[in-house]
């Protein structure tokens, strides 16, 4: 019994132990926690959307080292620029003459009304199409003889510029390739017996590489390297998956290694580019005209908080003779 009593004597000592204001006749106070309003944060805040762009390009963009651009000094010039009161259109400004160092027109910013390129500044590709001097009337109404042949909606003009010089102009590489392959063809068979042939691809804005390799493959003799890719995929500059090496080689019933001169101009864009540099690369082909637009490697959209798009150019290509970037300024293809 007495073993009884002291062991609730412990257990009665335990609990006032630990509610101390019993006694007293004290409740006990609960401390109550504040909870603390969930930040705002503002879409359109311009100093969110600056630090997006810079971050997705320093995480994404595949040409910093052959450009030779600081993207780290950038940043110390350009972010002190945007404050919360910057508006749109001075945000806008920044942010292109900040991505105007890269050089490259396949870094874009668009805002649903235009899409401009981090090359041309405040012009569009639609403007900057218009003001080329080419002119594909010109063309079929005084150099063309007699007929001329047009397939896939105008992309594909065919005809003689004299006897046995046949003419083909590609005005862009983005129809179906089945339908692209079928015309590419037709014309192989037209020109089978010409001399020379002028392949045109003056104010081209591109297409698909695929493509690019069933009309070039209708040119060439045999495999030929024309260019190595790299893939940015890591948070260094120099961070790349393994090279991939770009061929052309002979496809298609027939093939034409007889003189070819490629005509380009600085409209040239994309997947016309990379016609270029594989047709350059065969021994019968002869590049004349300007240097081209610079949009070789492949890009992606992200949308900015603000709504706005941005387009990233993502790889790093070099030329057969593994010449990249700018150094490309005095070749028929730069970037």
């Amino acid at each position: 019994m007495k073993t009884i009593k002291l062991l609730v004597l412990v257990v009665l000592a335990l609990a006032l132990a630990t509610t101390p204001n019993i006694l007293s006749g004290q409740a006990q106070k609960v401390k109550t926690v504040k909870k603390s309003r969930p930040q705002i944060i503002d879409p359109k805040d311009p100093q969110l959307n600056f630090e997006f762009v810079w971050k997705t390009l320093d995480r994404n963009y595949g040409q910093f080292q052959v450009k030779h651009v600081d993207w780290d000094a950038l940043y110390r010039v350009y972010r002190p620029q945007v404050t919360p009161k910057t508006t749109d259109a001075e945000l806008w400004d920044l942010l292109l003459a900040m991505m105007g160092h890269l050089n490259d027109s396949h870094v874009c910013l668009a805002d649903g009304k235009r899409r401009i390129d981090a090359r041309s500044g405040e012009k569009s590709y639609e403007e900057m199409y218009a003001s080329a001097a080419f002119s594909l009337d010109l063309v079929k109404s005084t150099y063309l003889q007699g007929k001329f042949s047009e397939a896939l909606g105008g992309s594909f003009v065919s005809g003689w510029l004299a006897d046995g010089v046949g003419y083909l102009y590609i005005g862009d590489l983005k129809d179906p390739l089945e339908a692209i392959t079928k015309t590419i063809d037709a014309v192989m068979a037209e020109f089978a017996k010409s001399r020379v042939m002028v392949v045109d691809v003056r104010k081209n804005p591109g297409g698909t590489l695929r493509a690019v390799d069933i009309v070039a493959g209708r040119f060439a003799d045999r495999p030929r390297h024309y260019g190595t890719e790299r893939t940015r995929y890591g948070p260094k500059h120099d961070d790349f998956w393994p090279e991939d090496f770009r061929h052309v080689e002979p496809a298609g019933p027939l093939q034409f290694t007889g003189p070819t001169v490629l005509l380009t101009d600085r409209v040239s864009a994309s997947a016309a580019e990379g016609l270029v540099l594989a047709m350059r690369v065969l021994p019968q082909v002869t590049v004349v005209g300007d240097i081209t637009e610079g949009a070789l490697s492949s890009q992606f959209p992200d949308k900015m908080p603000n709504g706005w798009t941005l387009w990233v150019a993502f790889k790093e290509l070099r030329d057969q003779d593994g010449v990249c970037g700018t150094e490309w300024a005095s070749r028929p293809t730069c970037a």
